[in-house]
């Protein structure tokens, strides 16, 4: 009889979450859906697109010579280079959270940023798994602030840095290989990236004491800034940790852009390191533009043109490149499973338990 009344239940509930399904309010939530699908498609066509602009630019049959020259031992020290990667951001984040005064540990610190990666390897905007990344910390209890800034302030060390490093790279790149660019150029572009630094942390940090109104910063966001500064105050109390921060976030990018310079360095042998990696770290930040998913299509277009510039044929550029990809969107494929196999199994235990076949089989 219990069991009957159970399965009721099991029904009444499944009745009612159809009832709300209809309501106005899900309207308002399949409409965001839609809209994120056509987000998500538009992101595809876009990477679709500029990969084709990249790809004739070239000839097909020289781009399969270049990729059939990658060996086992190429591929080895890419997927060496993307686990430091990983490793070097995963750290960097522990350690802005150990500044909010908590620690989940490097163990679960490494699989949210693994399952973060996988949402920003395959999801239009290369920021999806920030979102989640504060969603999973709120469930292990930690604060929606701490959570937000410790990964927003993730996201801005690990930005601002690669911004430092491709602007100064492509500057430096180019003066190297005898283009129009001059040692001042750099100086130049130091001090202007000092200032920019400089105006958008005092713009992030006291907007809410302006004196006058700016439509940008939202009411959470203005609510949450004196807990920021705070916490930031903290961190700039601690300059080891500063420098830890900064180092991290030096030697994920470092290994990225070495990812690009180890494919050339076989296919493109007289050129010199300090250039490859110059520009490898401008097609690095190339890639994080928001309109493509993954940074395909982006980072294809960049390599071609960018390492054209300094002297590689456009093969060996696009090439490279798509090793890189392949290479990133190979690891995540342990990610994917620790991301989507407990849901799963949670999912599965969940219906189980819900039937009414099981309620009367335990009765």
């Amino acid at each position: 009889m219990r069991a009957l009344q159970e399965a009721e239940k099991t029904a009444r509930a499944a009745t009612d979450q159809e009832s709300d399904l209809q309501s106005p309010s899900s309207g308002g939530a399949a409409r965001r859906g839609a809209k994120r699908i056509w987000k998500t498609l538009l992101s595809l066509f876009l990477s679709a697109l500029l990969f084709y602009l990249a790809f004739i630019q070239i000839q097909s049959k020289s781009l399969l010579d270049s990729l059939g020259r990658f060996d086992s031992t190429i591929v080895a020290l890419l997927i060496l280079l993307a686990a430091i990667r990983i490793f070097a951001v995963t750290q960097r984040w522990r350690l802005l959270l150990v500044v909010m005064a908590t620690d989940p540990g490097f163990a679960t610190s490494l699989r949210l940023t693994y399952e973060g990666a996988l949402l920003n390897g395959f999801l239009p905007g290369s920021i999806a798994g920030d979102p989640y990344r504060i969603l999973r910390l709120r469930g292990l209890g930690m604060g929606l602030s701490a959570a937000s800034f410790a990964t927003l302030l993730d996201r801005f060390v690990g930005v601002l840095t690669l911004a430092g490093l491709g602007f100064l790279g492509l500057v430096w790149a180019l003066w190297s290989t005898g283009a129009q660019a001059s040692p001042e150029s750099v100086l130049v572009a130091i001090a202007g990236l000092g200032c920019l630094a400089v105006a958008v942390m005092a713009a992030l940090l006291f907007a809410d004491r302006s004196p006058v109104s700016l439509p940008w910063i939202g009411d959470w966001v203005a609510r949450e800034l004196p807990g920021i500064r705070s916490s930031l105050k903290r961190l700039m109390r601690n300059p080891r940790q500063i420098m830890s921060v900064v180092g991290l976030s030096l030697v994920g990018h470092l290994a990225l852009a070495l990812m690009f310079v180890v494919p050339l360095a076989t296919l493109t042998p007289q050129l010199s390191l300090g250039a490859s990696l110059a520009m490898g770290f401008a097609i690095s930040l190339a890639q994080l533009l928001p309109f493509s998913v993954g940074g395909w299509g982006v980072r294809e277009l960049a390599a071609v043109s960018g390492f054209g510039l300094i002297g590689v044929a456009g093969p060996d550029a696009l090439a490279t490149s798509i090793a890189v990809g392949a290479v990133n969107s190979l690891i995540l494929v342990p990610a994917s499973l620790l991301f989507l196999l407990p849901r799963l199994q949670k999912q599965v235990g969940s219906q189980d338990a819900a039937s009414p076949a099981t309620m009367m089989d335990r009765e």
